[in-house]
């Protein structure tokens, strides 16, 4: 790997995968790296509930889809109720993990943000362990 540019922020090009020719933040390219070799390490359908799902799932190769960005004006009247239902039926005959960044519940940085989503989780499903700042919740 040849380095173009190593500063204290970032290298160019990273050791991200989707990411290698983008500036991105090393601790950022870390973490991206790190929750997908997790979610390479397991087979349940994963619901990444995280402003950054979008980004996350794109280094990690999985498939791009509705839940990856929650924000309010993407979901519609009464969205959030909509994707909980869905959610919800999925998961009552299938195994789902869930990661979630909670800092991101009623933060003023993630404002476009539907908490809603979130707070289903975290009172519906088990707490099984942390993966950096994102918590793993399951339905098993």
């Amino acid at each position: 790997n040849i380095i173009i540019y190593q500063g204290d922020n970032y290298d160019y090009p990273n050791n991200t995968y989707a990411f290698r020719y983008r500036k991105i933040n090393n601790d950022v390219a870390t973490s991206i790296n790190i929750v997908t070799k997790y979610l390479n390490s397991i087979t349940n359908k994963v619901f990444i509930i995280d402003p950054y799902a979008y980004l996350i799932k794109l280094n990690a190769g999985i498939k791009i889809d509705k839940y990856d960005l929650l924000n309010n004006g993407n979901l519609g009247k009464n969205g959030e109720k909509r994707i909980i239902k869905e959610i919800t039926d999925y998961c009552n005959y299938n195994d789902c993990i869930f990661l979630v960044y909670e800092s991101a519940i009623g933060n003023k940085k993630y404002s476009q943000y539907n908490d809603e989503i979130s707070k289903y989780i975290i009172d519906k499903y088990n707490k099984k362990e942390n993966i950096l700042n994102l918590s793993i919740y399951s339905n098993n």
